[in-house]
């Protein structure tokens, strides 16, 4: 069933979410680093399973308040298009006072806080690039440790297992797929320019 608000509930709502998904967005982390024979990872210091967990938890809190964000966006939206008001320039909808009103300060509401997706997108590929690098750098120690193991004929020292063992790879439960864009547009009903009918979460 659709959930009834006020306009001013759904405008309160949605400025918060904003804060919320760009809180969860900061403090989330998707990818790490780990040694072959380690059971955590680098940065989390959790073991894989849970960070795993963490990470797709994470997301999946992120893409729900997305989608929420959108439905409320898109309810107030249609609201504001449906209502007209009187202006000192003539008579508009609410969406169009808007506009005149963006257009004329030059801004818009959020600038670019609400772009989640390329939010959340930055945010991964960042990370990802940034794990990337580590594991270059540390592998590259790695082999020159293992060289120096070899050029010293250490018996019994195999280098390539030595090399493979402390070496590192990335922990990537989501696999950085393009899934950001999932949330389809909510479709919405009114009940009256002052309420909002959201449909259920």
């Amino acid at each position: 069933m659709a959930e009834k608000m006020l306009v001013t509930q759904a405008l309160d709502e949605r400025d918060l979410l904003v804060k919320k998904i760009g809180d969860k967005i900061a403090k989330a982390s998707f990818t790490d680093v780990k040694k072959h024979n380690e059971e955590k990872v680098m940065e989390g210091r959790l073991n894989e399973a849970d960070f795993r967990k963490d990470a797709e938890s994470a997301y999946q809190q992120i893409m729900d308040l997305i989608q929420r964000f959108q439905k409320i966006d898109a309810a107030i939206v249609a609201s504001n298009a449906a209502t007209t008001i009187h202006t000192s320039f003539g008579d508009y909808t609410v969406a169009g006072a808007i506009s005149l009103r963006s257009r004329m300060r030059g801004s818009g509401s959020y600038d670019d806080e609400a772009d989640f997706e390329q939010n959340l997108y930055s945010k991964m590929k960042n990370e990802l690039d940034k794990r990337f690098i580590t594991i270059e750098n540390k592998n590259k120690q790695l082999e020159t440790t293992a060289e120096s193991m070899l050029s010293s004929n250490l018996a019994g020292v195999t280098t390539g297992r030595y090399a493979w063992r402390r070496g590192r790879r990335t922990v990537n439960p989501l696999h950085q797929k393009h899934r950001w864009f999932e949330s389809n547009p909510a479709h919405f009903m009114f009940a009256c320019p002052r309420w909002l009918m959201v449909p259920p979460r």
